[in-house]
């Protein structure tokens, strides 16, 4: 019922129904196959995911020369099945969507295929009858495991954001300027009023994906409105125009959750 009333509110969006054209679905398997790449040849700045990647290999392989030993029940079987084919089938829709090539195929959106693999690899182990060197692959997945995690942390840390702090304490600081509204780029924009949706209105500006029309005019009706700059603009213009509104810059420009802001004041 939430999903069904949030996309009631959301803006209609025809790109999510898009799937199958050749062109763009060749060009979104020729980026996915360029990130892989990338990993793999230790390029993506992301040094714990690629050695990460390179122990599942070796996982894989291991339990693949031993496949004699499989002794898989019934019940086993239909898992590993459903999930098998989960994973090939929301690849497909996944790479052949028009909207994950609008997007530029990032590897987020694949995340259920992630968790679709590791269910079927695990159904895979436990139907294995006594393995060879299986204390030593026990240890070897744990190894694999554990370097995946701290590849997590280590991205968060020096990749992106660069920082172990939770967002939401970050954009907390956003309180301090009381009832405000806020236009900023997308990414920095609906998770500013996370700390309190009832003090802070947000959205991102109007050449950007704006979720919700009805967000976009809760922020124009507030008396305090700010600009952020951060990957939208490079500077803080005289005057800007949003959702119909002239805004004249009314302040200084200063720095609060770690975003460069401006206050802007509504003309008719």
């Amino acid at each position: 019922m939430f999903i069904y009333y949030a996309k009631s509110q959301a803006v209609k969006e025809g790109s999510y129904y898009e799937f199958f054209e050749l062109e763009t679905t060749l060009i979104s398997i020729k980026v996915f196959i360029k990130s892989m790449i990338g990993l793999f040849l230790f390029k993506a700045s992301e040094p714990f995911t690629s050695a990460y990647i390179y122990l599942l290999l070796i996982l894989v392989f291991f339990l693949l020369i031993q496949y004699r030993k499989l002794r898989i029940t019934e019940n086993n079987l239909k898992w590993f099945l459903i999930f098998t084919f989960d994973l090939i089938i929301v690849f497909i829709v996944i790479i052949s969507s028009k909207w994950s090539y609008f997007n530029g195929v990032p590897r987020r959106y694949f995340v259920c295929n992630y968790i679709s693999f590791w269910i079927a690899f695990l159904i895979v182990i436990e139907s294995m009858q006594t393995l060879k060197y299986g204390k030593q692959f026990k240890y070897f997945l744990l190894l694999t495991v554990l370097l995946g995690g701290l590849g997590t942390l280590y991205n968060f840390k020096y990749i992106s954001p660069k920082t172990l702090k939770p967002k939401i304490e970050i954009v907390d600081e956003f309180k301090k300027l009381g009832k405000i509204g806020i236009i900023s780029e997308y990414w920095d924009s609906y998770i500013t009023s996370c700390p309190n949706p009832d003090l802070i209105k947000a959205t991102p500006h109007d050449q950007s994906f704006v979720r919700s029309i009805k967000m976009a005019k809760e922020v124009m009706k507030q008396n305090n409105i700010y600009i952020i700059k951060d990957m939208w603009l490079e500077v803080f213009p005289d005057t800007l125009r949003q959702f119909g509104y002239m805004m004249l810059k009314n302040g200084n420009t200063f720095n609060i959750g770690d975003r460069s802001v401006c206050k802007y004041k509504k003309v008719k």
